[in-house]
Order: structure tokens, then sequence, then C-alpha cells
């Protein structure tokens, strides 16, 4: 019996020892659950923070170019005839007026030659009949201008017989052979200027806005960069890409080949003089940018932004922050709002102001923080903030007066009328009638008569 409370009264003793190891396990989760999520800052974090930086941001783009002469000549045939000669040869190096080929258009030039001997009897006949006035002015114009017609058909066939080179460069793209028939119009060949090179690609309307010449080019090839100008920008769009053309001469002496594919870097988007900030230091909640900012009791708050124009690196900041704000610059797991923070470093933002006229106008700018200023009758000089110089009050001097100079509560009488200028010290300066700035020699003339 004895036994069977004993047994019993342990049973109860396990059962309440087990209760209240279940609610101490049910408090630490519920505690652990209901805990806020603010973080417990054991340890002060150090980091380096800056400040918004001034300048200019650029935006680029890369696109695709071809490399092609800066002036080149395309040689077409300008009648039908057999290819009797050929002079030149893919990669030959022509003069202007060299002859490329010869072209078998004898017909043509026999059906000219003959018009053209014809109408000469003609004109000279007439000539001589004009001369002892037995016909006409009017006449004689008619045969005339005949004969010059002749002599031009004439002249042209026997050119067009013989292409010539109309600029001074390369030939390329010849794919005849002799005795085939070319026709009239047909290309026979081009001739590639000498020289710089140009390239030529594309932009849609959105980045045409931004292009402009004289705007600078990086053309890349192979690992080489060569700089071009943009020459020309069209404002017509190619109906055959959809985009609008740009040029850009080519500055090397090491030209490209011609028709070479390169990559074209420019900028087509800038703003100057604006703030803004690394990229790299700006976080997103959302959609929404912020930066992580240290506050005076040097506690982490997020600032959040309005952000402008960007490229890869920088970001053009609108309003958020201002040139006190200071931004933490090091990237860590553990910055957080309300977190605290030791400050290691603080670095100012960079200030590269871009001053739209270059030409200042010269100004001489007084050393005193306050203008000194005199009018036809009156000084005055105000007090300067400056330790090296002197604190000059309110001087009044007496420029007719019968009596020794006086100096009274620190004026001087400064009119021929006798005129007191009273000067309190909370009281702004009035300049009145024809202001000037007073010179340090007329500073010290001053003095000099207060110390007569």
């Amino acid at each position: 019996m004895e036994m069977q409370k004993g047994d019993k009264k342990y049973g109860i003793i396990v059962k309440v020892v087990v209760a209240l190891a279940v609610v101490a396990l049910g408090f630490g989760i519920f505690k652990k659950l209901t805990k806020k999520e603010t973080p417990d800052f054991v340890r002060t974090q150090t980091v380096n923070v800056t400040h918004l930086s001034y300048g200019s941001i650029e935006k680029e783009i890369s696109v695709t170019g071809i490399v092609q002469p800066v002036d080149n000549s395309t040689i077409t045939a300008k009648c039908s005839g057999e290819l009797l000669e050929l002079f030149v040869k893919n990669g030959d190096k022509v003069k202007k007026g060299d002859p490329i080929c010869v072209l078998n258009n004898k017909k043509a030039i026999d059906a000219a030659k003959l018009s053209y001997e014809q109408s000469k009897k003609t004109y000279e006949r007439y000539s001589k009949l004009f001369a002892s006035g037995n016909i006409s002015k009017q006449s004689f114009e008619d045969y005339k201008t005949s004969y010059e017609r002749a002599k031009l058909e004439y002249d042209t066939q026997v050119e067009y017989g013989t292409p010539l080179a109309n600029i001074d460069g390369t030939i390329d793209g010849l794919e005849l052979s002799l005795n085939t028939m070319v026709s009239n119009g047909k290309t026979i060949c081009y001739i590639n200027s000498e020289g710089s090179n140009e390239v030529k690609f594309g932009v849609s309307e959105r980045v045409l806005k931004g292009v402009n010449v004289g705007d600078k080019v990086l053309v890349t090839k192979q690992g080489v960069t060569y700089e071009a100008e943009v020459v020309s920008v069209s404002k017509q769009v190619n109906t055959s890409t959809g985009q609008f053309d740009v040029r850009a001469i080519i500055k090397s002496e090491n030209s490209l080949a011609s028709g070479v594919m390169v990559k074209c870097t420019f900028a087509y988007d800038r703003k100057d003089n604006i703030s803004y900030l690394n990229r790299s230091i700006v976080y997103y909640e959302g959609e929404e940018p912020f930066v992580y900012a240290v506050k005076d009791e040097n506690v982490i708050e997020k600032k959040f932004l309005k952000l402008g124009i960007e490229n890869d690196e920088n970001v053009e900041v609108i309003s958020g922050i201002d040139d006190n704000t200071k931004i933490i610059s090091t990237w860590s797991n553990d910055l957080a709002e309300g977190a605290l923070v030791k400050i290691n470093k603080d670095e100012p933002g960079k200030k590269n102001i871009v001053r739209k006229n270059s030409k200042q106008d010269n100004k001489i700018e007084s050393s005193l923080d306050e203008k000194t200023v005199a009018t036809s009758s009156e000084y005055k000089i105000t007090e300067s903030n400056e330790k090296e110089r002197s604190t000059i009050s309110e001087i009044v001097i007496n420029k007719d007066s019968k009596s020794d100079n006086e100096v009274v509560d620190n004026k001087m009488i400064a009119t021929d009328s006798e005129a007191i200028v009273k000067e309190e010290k909370n009281e702004k300066n009035k300049f009145t009638n024809d202001i000037k700035t007073v010179t340090d020699s007329e500073i010290n003339e001053a003095k000099g008569k207060l110390e007569d």
C-alpha cells in the first residue's frame, strides 16, 4: 500500500516537471516568435562615408559600323562594247586621268566623227558667207551651234571608249575580263581614295537627338581602338535599315581596311553640373532607390532618392540628400536602418564643374568681406572680417573745417558743406550717388588724415 502511494507521488512529480518543461519551452518559442525584428546591436560597425559629387554624366552606346574610304569613285561604262584592253587590276594605285580600260565603241565613234566632220565643213563655209554679209547672224549662229554639238558628241564617244580614273586611289571591285561585252551603265571598278578612311553606322531616332557633327567616336577592331570625329548626321531615315546614317572620319595614319566591320562607341546623352553618386552605393527597396546614411547619433538611416540620368558607373541624384548627408560607401551584410556605426573615413565627393563660358570677365574683388565704397560727398568704410586688417569703423572727415580735424564718436565729416554721416552698428550700409570701390591707398590716405 505504501509502495503504491510512493509510486503515485513519484508519478505526480514527474508530470509536474514535464509540464514545467513544456511551459518553459513554449514560452521560449513564443518569445522568439514575437521578438521584434529590430536588430539587437551588440557591436558597432565601422564604415566609410562619402558625399555627393558634382560634374557630368554621359550615356554611351555601341553600334556596328563599316569602314569605307572618305572619298571613293565608281567607274561605270558610258557606252556598250567589247572590253579590248584592261590597264589595271585590283590593288593597283592610279592617279586622276589614268586610263582604266578600252571599250570597243568604234561604230559610235565613227558615226560621231562623220557628223562632226560634216558639221565642221558647213560651219566653215557659212562663216565666210556671214563675214561677207550674205547671211544673217541668226543663220550663222544656228550652223555654229550644230557644229559645236557634233564636236562634243565625237569627243564624248572617244572619251567613253577609254574610261579614266577621276580621283587618286586604289582599284577595287574589278571583276571584268578581256573580250567580254560591257553594257552601258555597268560598273567596271571602284577607286578608293588615299588617306584616312571613315566609318559609317546607323542610329535610332532616340539616339539621333544626341549625335552632332564634331562628336567623338571610338572605333574598335580586334582590340585596337581608333578615334574618329562625326562629320555627317543624316536627318533622313535610311529606308533599307530603318535608321539614320552617321559618318565619322577615322583619325589614324594606319587606316583600317575598307569594308571591315567595327564597333563604334559614342556618347549620345550628357548632363553637366549635376549632383551624382556611384551606382554601387545606391540600393533599391522594390523600385524605390535609397542610400544608407549616417545620422548625427552615428545611427544608420535610409534616405530615399529621386534619380535622373545614369551610365554604367554613376547616377544623377535629383533630390533626397544634400551636401551634408554622410552616405555609407562600404558594403556589409549588417547594414540596416537603426544600426550603430563608427565612421572610419569621411571622403568628400568629386567636384568637376563645367563652366559654360570659358572666357570669364576680369573682375577686381575687394579683399574686405564687406565692400568698401565711397560717394562723391563721403567715404564709408565698413568693418572687415579679415584678421590681417585693422578694424576701421565709422570715420568722419571734415574737409572744410576752420579748426583742426576732430574725431567724434568714430565719425568723420565727408562733405564740403560739413555734413555729418552717422553710422550705427546694426544699420545696414546705404549706398548713394556715384559708388566706387575704395582702394588700399585711399584707406591709408583716410588713416593719415586722422593721424594729422
